[in-house]
């Protein structure tokens, strides 16, 4: 990879923080920190030693059968795992929900808090390792 989920997030947190940021910029900022947790998490997911539970007939796309994986870990891990895990799970979903939101629904407004509640919480799931 030749840039990192931290570069991801350091990118939201320049679009948010930004002395002109507009609305555009906030955008920006969700997308960027949603894929620095999404990349951080499915790569954390990646290195477990069994994948979490995924129904066979579950209806969402690779996003949100990552989301799902994660916080239906599988029974064997070690609970510490188990719970960063669902934690990861959790957090990621709502952050995939705001991601969303910014990227594809143009008539509601984003703003500069909601950049921020997307960097903190793409901090929290890169905290989790």
């Amino acid at each position: 990879m030749s840039i990192t989920p931290t570069d991801l997030l350091g990118l939201a947190a320049q679009l948010a923080a930004a002395s002109d940021a507009t609305e555009v910029s906030y955008r920006g900022a969700v997308s960027r920190a949603y894929y620095a947790a999404y990349h951080d998490s499915d790569v954390w997911h990646s290195q477990l030693p069994v994948p979490g539970f995924l129904p066979a007939q579950f209806a969402g796309g690779m996003h949100s059968q990552l989301c799902h994986r994660l916080a239906n870990p599988d029974a064997t891990l070690h609970a510490d795992r188990k719970v960063r895990s669902k934690q990861r799970g959790y957090v990621l979903k709502v952050l995939h929900a705001l991601r969303i939101c910014s990227d594809y629904e143009l008539s509601e407004v984003v703003g500069a808090e909601d950049s921020q509640q997307a960097i903190s919480d793409a901090q929290k799931i890169i905290a989790l390792n």
